[in-house]
C-alpha cells in the first residue's frame, strides 16, 4: 500500500524528474546486499543504507535512490551474471508473440512497428534463422506465433499429440537460442 511521505528535500524520479512523494515500501536500514565482512573487519563500523522504495506519481516507476556505485555493490558479488536457458526461451517466445516476424518479406508490413523497411529487414533476418529448423518445428512456430493457434489446435493440424507439440516447440526455441548465440551480430530488436 502506498503512503505519502512528507520529508524535505524529496528525491526526484530517475525517469521523469517528478519529485518522489509516495512510499511503495520502507524496509528500514540495511547493509549492502551480499557484502561480506572479513574477519579483520568484524569490529569496524558497517555502513547501512535506507531501503525506502518510492513510486513516481507520473510514470509509476518504482525506484530506490542510488547510494553506492554498481562497482562497489557488485565488486565481491558471489553470483554469475547471465541468463538461464528457460529465461532465454521465454524471451525468444515473447519476442515472437505478435511481432509479424513470420510474415514473408514481400507481405505488407505496418510501419507502426518501426521505420519503413525496418520490419521487413528484421523479418528477412528471422526467416534466415527459421530455415535451419526442421520443417515440423518451423510449422509449429508459425502456426502458434503467426496464426495465434493454441498447441491443441496445432496438434490437430499436424496430426500430433499436444504433448509432442509442446516438446517440439521447446526444441525449436532451444535451436533458435543456439542460432542467436552463434550469430552475435544478428539484431532482431523491434
Amino acid at each position: 500500500m502506498l503512503s505519502n511521505s512528507k520529508s524535505a528535500g524529496q528525491p526526484r524520479c530517475r525517469f521523469c524528474r517528478t519529485p518522489l512523494r509516495d512510499t511503495f515500501v520502507n524496509l528500514g536500514m540495511s547493509p549492502l546486499c551480499e557484502s561480506y565482512v572479513a574477519a579483520a573487519q568484524l569490529n569496524d563500523m558497517e555502513a547501512f543504507y535506507p531501503l525506502h522504495v518510492r513510486v513516481c506519481r507520473e510514470c509509476f516507476l518504482v525506484q530506490l535512490p542510488a547510494y553506492e556505485s554498481p562497482e562497489r555493490i557488485f565488486s565481491d558479488y558471489p553470483y554469475f551474471s547471465g541468463y538461464s536457458d528457460m529465461a532465454l526461451g521465454l524471451a525468444v517466445g515473447l519476442m515472437l508473440e505478435g511481432t509479424y516476424l513470420f510474415q514473408h518479406p514481400s507481405d505488407s508490413l505496418s510501419s507502426a512497428y518501426g521505420e519503413p523497411g525496418e520490419l521487413t529487414a528484421q523479418s528477412q533476418r528471422f526467416q534466415q534463422l527459421l530455415v535451419h529448423l526442421p520443417e515440423t518445428e518451423r510449422a509449429i512456430l508459425e502456426l502458434h506465433y503467426s496464426h495465434g493457434l493454441q498447441f491443441t489446435e496445432v496438434a490437430k493440424i499436424l496430426g500430433l499429440s499436444k504433448g509432442r507439440i509442446s516438446q517440439l516447440h521447446k526444441e525449436a526455441l532451444k535451436a533458435l537460442r543456439q542460432l542467436l548465440r552463434s550469430r552475435p551480430g544478428l539484431d532482431l530488436r523491434m
